[in-house]
């Protein structure tokens, strides 16, 4: 059994679409991740370095969307699953990345994915 961080409809702004108005400025977006990691040593030590420090993540998710332009939600969402999947401890990641504004009558689209940690092979 995992035990799993999640952050749950994070607001951030990025640098994403297709079209012109789009490039224009950022625009905002909703994540929702989910982190398989093992939580057992930082509910024994009570110290935040033997688990995820989401604070920082969230920070860092921030950053990237707003690092580079991107077209489409499925690259935006694949670069910040690889972000969380830098932190070794984290072994699965699903993310749920949602474009509010994209569509008109409609409260969201976009993409959920899932990665892991790859096994050195």
């Amino acid at each position: 059994m995992r035990d799993q961080i999640f952050l749950k409809n994070l607001q951030l702004l990025a640098r994403i679409g297709v079209y012109a108005h789009e490039k224009q400025a950022p625009q905002p977006i909703t994540l929702d991740i989910t982190l398989s990691i093992d939580c057992a040593r930082a509910a024994q030590t009570d110290h935040l370095s033997d688990t995820l420090d989401y604070a920082q993540l969230a920070a860092q998710l921030a950053e990237d969307c707003l690092a580079h332009h991107v077209e489409l939600v499925e690259t935006l969402a694949e670069r910040l699953a690889q972000r969380c999947l830098e932190d070794a401890r984290v072994q699965v990641v699903t993310l749920s990345l949602g474009k509010p504004d994209a569509i008109s009558h409609c409260d969201s689209v976009g993409v959920r994915i899932t990665r892991q940690q790859h096994s050195g092979s």
